[in-house]
């Protein structure tokens, strides 16, 4: 009762002031990281408009801002996942603190964990108590897209790179495959959608840009509806980024065993780097799925 109370509030102090879309900010009663909150609404990700795309952009973007201007955290990780039973989606966006390479390590692997294994339930009164974060939320500017001075040099800026992976283009932004796709065996559906432009972080993109990529994801999953699709980006080394261009990575699983193995892929790579495709193999697979999308 207290969490729906939470959310009945947060939609009507916030519908005003922002646009007009279903979307709600509310602490999640089973959180995957300390101070993580979600972003989503009532209706599955499939239903959402565009409105919805850019409502849930901007509360994102005010909670970014808001733990830059307090110093709570710079780096973070958005995760979201639906299912073929999906009534409703979510957006989960957790800090991550930088202190050292261990620490990074140590909290990256507590959040994979949680999102893995679950998490235990907050009692009401912290519930309570972290929820009074989001009356301020809404006080936020935006921070304006800065010019980080970085001029390109990443693989996503670079023709060749592009040319060997992208399965789909569109006006701002990109689809394209992973060169190494999470997951065993079968398809290995593990694609990364990116905006044409160099944005390096979450925070730099353009709600144009935003959109875009979600309408990209959207037509994905309604693609691979018998599947399982999981959301991700990341933005700073403590979240793990490890490409200085923004890049939404979306994988989908077919099984309980092949999300099983994704899972475990995931550990792999935090532990021993990433097992690349062949060029022959990368090559047949982007072409397959030209054709196929």
């Amino acid at each position: 009762m207290l969490k729906k109370t939470i959310i009945f509030f947060f939609m009507i102090y916030c519908a005003a002031p922002i646009i007009e879309a279903s979307c709600f900010v509310q602490v999640p009663e089973h959180p995957i990281a300390n101070d993580s909150l979600q972003v989503g609404s009532e209706r599955p990700l499939l239903e959402w408009t565009d409105s919805d795309h850019e409502s849930s952009f901007e509360y994102l973007q005010k909670i970014v801002s808001f733990w830059q201007e307090n110093q709570i955290a710079d780096d973070y990780l958005v995760y979201g996942k639906h299912t073929k039973e999906s009534s409703s989606f979510h957006w989960e966006i957790v800090p991550h603190y930088k202190d050292s390479l261990f620490w990074d390590f140590q909290q990256q692997l507590s959040v994979l964990w949680n999102i893995s294994f679950g998490s235990g339930a907050l009692p009401p009164e912290v519930m309570e108590e972290k929820a009074k974060v989001i009356d301020r939320l809404f006080e936020q500017t935006i921070l304006n897209p800065q010019d980080r001075g970085v001029q390109g040099e990443d693989p996503f800026c670079k023709d060749e790179v592009i040319e060997k992976q992208w399965v789909l283009k569109g006006d701002r932004v990109t689809v394209l495959f992973n060169y190494a796709p999470i997951g065993f065996g079968g398809e290995r559906l593990h694609f990364l959608i990116i905006p044409k432009a160099h944005k390096e972080r979450f925070e730099d993109l353009s709600s144009q840009e935003y959109v875009e990529i979600s309408q990209f994801a959207a037509r994905l999953i309604q693609k691979y509806s018998d599947k399982d699709a999981y959301l991700f980006h990341k933005s700073g080394r403590a979240a793990g980024q490890t490409v200085p261009h923004f890049h939404m990575h979306l994988v989908f699983t077919g099984s309980k065993v092949q999300d099983i193995f994704g899972k475990l892929t995931v550990f792999k790579n935090m532990l021993l780097g990433s097992s690349p495709m062949s060029a022959v193999e990368l090559r047949t697979r982007v072409e397959e799925l030209r054709l196929e999308l």
